[in-house]
């Protein structure tokens, strides 16, 4: 005769084995932030069916991250201190250069033999990486470098690598040297960057930097901007009126103008102008100034020689610069009389402007 209490004694012997039937692993904390530079605290634990721990277990763990990863100050397994009388472990962990939120970012611990179906723990890592592009914004001309830095938690991230891709439109692209390019030690990717056909109507263009997070670290972008119209040519903002007989040259202007949009260049205060007769008086062209522009305006207010002699024909003025910009030259004007009168009349002298 078969007592009734044999299966129930075996089982129950079973179970107080330590077997590892419906036991499981299980870690506090659940996840932990990587790539922070610190340690954390971790307990690990080994529990029966009837959820009593077991005791004197070295557990197993194994890095599922990509990244370099220390437990209890030992990068590799088991757990180096066994599990207590509770079945825990109190140990730490550190975990560096983990790619964010992949898939596979987890650290398992497991039981060894014979606990080995125990349900095993999977502790989740994560990790903020940032990537930053230095500078932001290039010329639309010219060569430049651009510095990607990855990092977490100010911890540089070598050996990752970054990959750019450049915009174009309106006949205006830009070379990029190496398009992807291996973080170094300092968590950084040096890129060349040469645009071309860039203008004032092109506008702006944009290089994107990127790295196999696409879900995780957001992508550095670089503006390239067209190059700012240079100044290239004068023009008389205020043309010359007639000079009453006596007087000089007055409120007459000339303006530094930039390409292609004919915008004043107000940032000039360093260009010289002058202006010459186009024809001779008294067998020479006569020169006034030159004016220093302010604000990208030379003003010509009584300056130069008096005018005298009354003009048979028709007078201009010739528009030059240092730095040399391409010229203008003027309306006509005459010397007319002035009510005022003169002690001498024109024409005494042999000639006079």
């Amino acid at each position: 005769m078969v007592s009734r209490m044999g299966p129930c004694r075996f089982f129950c012997a079973v179970l107080a084995s330590g077997s590892a039937f419906g036991s499981g692993v299980s870690t506090l904390p659940l996840s932990f932030t990587a790539d922070n530079g610190t340690t954390g605290s971790l307990k690990i634990c080994l529990k029966d069916a009837t959820d009593h721990g077991i005791s004197g277990v070295h557990l197993n763990w194994a890095n599922y991250s990509g990244g370099t990863v220390a437990i209890g100050g030992s990068a590799t397994s088991p757990v180096p201190a066994s599990t207590g009388a509770d079945g825990c472990v109190n140990t730490t962990i550190t975990a560096n250069s983990v790619p964010p939120d992949q898939p596979t970012d987890y650290i398992r611990f497991s039981a060894p033999h014979p606990y080995e179906s125990a349900t095993p723990a999977d502790l989740t890592l994560s990790a903020q990486w940032t990537l930053q592009a230095s500078p932001q914004s290039i010329p639309g001309s010219g060569t430049s470098m651009v510095t990607l830095t990855l990092s977490s938690y100010g911890n540089a991230q070598p050996g990752v690598l970054i990959v750019a891709s450049c915009s174009s439109s309106g006949g205006a692209s830009v070379a990029v040297a190496n398009s992807a390019i291996l973080t170094n030690g300092a968590g950084q990717s040096m890129f060349s960057l040469t645009p071309s056909g860039f203008s004032q109507s092109t506008g702006s263009q944009t290089c994107s930097f990127s790295t196999s997070y696409t879900n995780a670290v957001t992508p550095a972008e670089v503006t390239i901007f067209a190059p700012p119209a240079a100044p290239d040519h004068l023009a008389f903002g205020l043309q010359p009126n007639d000079v009453p007989e006596g007087q000089q040259l007055d409120g007459v202007t000339v303006e530094i103008l930039k390409s292609g949009s004919n915008a004043l260049d107000t940032a000039d205060n360093a260009t010289k102008v002058t202006l010459t007769t186009t024809t001779t008086v008294c067998g020479n062209k006569v020169a006034f100034g030159p004016i220093t522009a302010v604000g990208g305006i030379a003003n010509f207010t009584d300056i130069g020689p008096h005018f005298y002699s009354l003009t048979s024909a028709p007078l201009r003025l010739a528009a030059t610069s240092s730095p040399k910009l391409t010229g203008a030259t003027s309306n006509t004007f005459n010397v007319v009389p002035d009510n005022a009168d003169f002690i001498f009349a024109g024409g005494m002298e042999s000639c006079s402007l």
